[in-house]
């Protein structure tokens, strides 16, 4: 009587783990940096809508005759907005006045998060950072993009 038996070798099963193992050791290094450009992208992204929303709300005040003191920089976290939208200044700006825009404009997701802009002799931006806690190691800008960890707020200003 012939007996067959069913199923893989051990060494098949050790040669399978080994190829398993060279494919990760290959693949790991390269998901790694998608992850870090995706964070940088997220960054970025979120800069330029603050960067938007202070851009907005400047206009907001020279339209109202209020223009935002000029050669400032305004840093803070992302909180909870108590409008719809930026309301329409009344008298000089101030850090809260902007806070509140930007409130506006990031919506629930960027709660917590925090922000540098620097406003231009005009009063209008001319740099924004952005990241998701103060010790994040991604920090997005706009108007130049951050291409690496660690951006600051110098290096985001338009040249």
């Amino acid at each position: 009587m012939k007996k067959s038996s069913k199923g893989f070798t051990l060494v098949e099963l050790i040669v399978v783990i080994a190829i398993i193992g060279i494919l990760a050791a290959i693949l790991v290094p390269a998901l790694l940096g998608y992850i870090q450009d995706s964070k940088l992208t997220s960054a970025n992204s979120s800069a330029k809508t603050i960067y938007t929303a202070a851009n907005n709300y400047a206009q907001k005040c020279l339209t109202a005759g209020y223009p935002i003191a000029g050669n400032t920089t305004q840093s803070g976290t992302v909180g909870t907005a108590t409008h719809d939208s930026a309301p329409a200044p009344t008298a000089t700006p101030t850090a809260a006045d902007i806070q509140e825009a930007i409130n506006c404009s990031m919506g629930s997701d960027a709660k917590d998060s925090s922000y540098s802009i620097h406003f231009n002799a005009k009063g209008f931006p001319d740099g924004a950072i952005w990241s998701k806690s103060a010790s994040d190691p991604y920090v997005g800008g706009y108007p130049n993009k951050a291409d690496d960890t660690g951006w600051t707020l110098d290096q985001a200003k338009a040249s």
